[in-house]
């Protein structure tokens, strides 16, 4: 058997058995609730690690063709590829990350396809077993782009969005909104499975209906809502306008209203939704924890190869993948004191709570009170 095309994958997470779902990207605590039928495969290896997180963000680059004012990692035209890793690095790492048990990786930027090693590695991810997920801003998705990605079987493509015209210009430059817009289309005629990715900020309220209708014309089925972060450039005195928090109650209920209207299932951040079926990652959550699970069920690796619990807390590394396996950082000092830090904070944004520790900290102080 290819254990890499097994639809499903068995790993211990802490002292929990859990059966992944490859086709799904659900994850089971339980092989009851899995229901794995009696000829299907079941991949395991005794080198998975049951610390290792069950999915990976990372950027491979932070060169992108936009310069968007909430970006979260700084990333612009200006950004070259200074001090990134080398692609084979990049390959090994893939290596490893397949081999401690990571399910899954979430390649961003930056704008990944201004990256121009991008297709080697989604290929080589997909080649080791990985499940993998693009996200794009979509203004350079051409009809030639979707059928290499149609051809690499990627579990998903996110197509970024604030919103309607209006806001979503407004952010990422002038036309950004109709080149995202064709870009779903193009994905969606491809078979691409294709997700508009819609990250919610002050304005995102206007042209809501106008933006469903946009998305219904595009055969679009489901979204999958974030919030602006108080990071990377919305953190900024004069971008702090975004942050989405005054009419968070209205919008949400007008998502879900629209959703219904127009036939789009709306998957909403875990802080705002109702249960794990609605929650957008809730597919690859195998439980609903107390909060986002930043540095415990998920990590992320930056283009120079920094280990962070999560891009929001580009305070805290936990260490680097230019000199250390991934393992040694996950299992290190600094992120073992993170999660003792993390197991113990019931706020469902760890970055609200964790933003004012730094490194240095979490190396030096044996005890924090981070409870929300």
């Amino acid at each position: 058997m290819d254990d890499s095309r097994a639809r499903w994958t068995q790993r211990k997470f802490y002292d929990c058995d859990i059966y992944y779902d490859r086709s799904t990207r659900t994850v089971f605590r339980r092989l009851a609730s899995a229901k794995i039928g009696a000829n299907e495969e079941v991949s395991s290896s005794p080198f998975f690690n049951p610390v290792a997180p069950l999915k990976v963000y990372f950027d491979p680059s932070y060169r992108c063709n936009l310069s968007c004012s909430h970006c979260i990692t700084n990333s612009s035209p200006l950004q070259g590829g200074k001090n990134e890793l080398p692609p084979k690095r990049i390959v090994a790492i893939l290596d490893e990350l397949s081999t401690i048990g990571v399910l899954e990786i979430s390649v961003g930027g930056g704008e990944p396809l201004c990256y121009p090693d991008l297709f080697t590695i989604l290929d080589h991810a997909r080649t080791i077993g990985l499940n993998v997920v693009l996200n794009t801003n979509g203004t350079l998705v051409t009809p030639e782009v979707a059928s290499h990605l149609k051809e690499l079987d990627l579990s998903e493509v996110r197509v970024s969005f604030e919103g309607w015209q209006g806001i979503h210009d407004s952010i990422r430059g002038q036309g950004a909104y109709e080149r995202a817009l064709e870009a779903v289309a193009i994905l969606s005629r491809t078979g691409v499975v294709t997700v508009p990715r819609v990250t919610l900020c002050q304005g995102s309220e206007a042209g809501l209906e106008r933006f469903f209708h946009d998305l219904a014309l595009a055969t679009v089925k489901v979204i999958k809502c974030s919030t602006v972060k108080d990071a990377g450039r919305a953190s900024l005195a004069g971008h702090q306008g975004l942050l989405f928090s005054n009419t968070v109650t209205t919008v949400i209920a007008n998502l879900r209203e629209l959703g219904k209207k127009y036939g789009i299932q709306v998957k909403l951040p875990s802080y705002f939704s109702n249960s794990p079926e609605e929650a957008d990652g809730g597919e690859l959550r195998f439980n609903k924890g107390m909060n986002c699970g930043a540095g415990v069920e998920t990590g992320y690796v930056s283009p120079c190869g920094n280990v962070h619990p999560c891009s929001s807390l580009p305070n805290i590394t936990l260490g680097t993948l230019a000199t250390m396996s991934f393992k040694d950082v996950w299992t290190g000092p600094v992120a073992t004191h993170f999660r003792r830090l993390a197991f113990n904070c019931s706020c469902h944004q760890l970055c609200t709570k964790m933003k004012l520790i730094d490194t240095a900290v979490l190396s030096g102080v044996t005890r924090i009170n981070v409870r929300a």
